[in-house]
């Protein structure tokens, strides 16, 4: 009696902690308070080589707070048809782990709109351009609410075409570990690092140091962080193939 009654209090603080609820969404959508949760499903992807692909995962909390969630960046590793043997590294690739930042909107602009929140912002976790570490991970999850977490992977050409294999995982404190499976369909073509469309983008550099730093744009070489500052910018647009002049 007293081995089953220490087991039981043991696995009470368990099902108490288990707050957290994960569930995965498409790039198309909008992740709002009211979005309806879904039970959790593998990741599905497709894409042709040299292509970005994106993907949310939502993290909701129960009745108490969600504390230190984190994730790992989505990696790929298992071939068409295969397995990958350990030790099984992931292909050589680029992925990017974004915590998703809400704004409130109180006027709607257009009458297809709606007041509250609506996903804007992405703060990565590491700075695709500068390489550095941002204040995104971890995070809280407040009661009742949720967070949403956009992810960012490069398809590298020359894959093999077929459905590739890959996972990622989301922690939190005094949570079991979610593994979110992903499987990736990659086409049997690449497509070119250029546009083939034309197009036109207008970039003011002086008004994104304003916008960057607002206050103390004056007070350094301004020339130097203008050429800075726009390199990131350029880089940005060729790697989505947006070409400018």
């Amino acid at each position: 009696m007293k081995r089953a009654l220490a087991a039981l209090a043991l696995l009470l603080p368990a099902l108490a902690g288990a707050q957290m609820t994960v569930w995965t969404a498409t790039s198309l959508e909008k992740i709002r308070p009211s979005t309806p949760a879904r039970a959790l499903a593998p990741v599905e992807l497709d894409a042709a080589g040299n292509e970005w692909v994106s993907f949310q995962v939502v993290v909701d909390a129960g009745s108490r707070a969600v504390t230190s969630v984190d994730s790992s960046v989505a990696s790929i590793t298992t071939p068409p048809g295969g397995v990958c043997p350990p030790p099984c590294t992931p292909i050589d690739t680029e992925a990017i782990v974004y915590r998703e930042l809400p704004y409130n909107v109180v006027n709607i602009s257009d009458p297809r709109g709606s007041v509250g929140s609506w996903p804007d912002a992405l703060i990565p976790r590491v700075d695709p351009y500068f390489r550095e570490s941002r204040n995104a991970f971890p995070l809280n999850v407040a009661p009742g609410s949720r967070e949403a977490l956009w992810y960012d992977l490069y398809v590298p050409s020359g894959l093999a075409p077929g459905t590739w294999g890959g996972s990622l995982s989301i922690t939190a404190t005094s949570e079991a570990p979610v593994e979110i499976p992903i499987h990736l369909r990659v086409r049997n073509f690449n497509l070119p690092s250029t546009p083939s469309l034309p197009s036109l983008y207008g970039y003011d550099e002086f008004a994104a140091m304003v916008a960057h730093d607002p206050v103390n744009r004056f007070d350094y070489d301004w020339q130097r962080i203008l050429s800075e500052l726009t390199v990131p910018y350029l880089k940005m647009l060729v790697r989505h193939r947006i070409g400018i002049d």
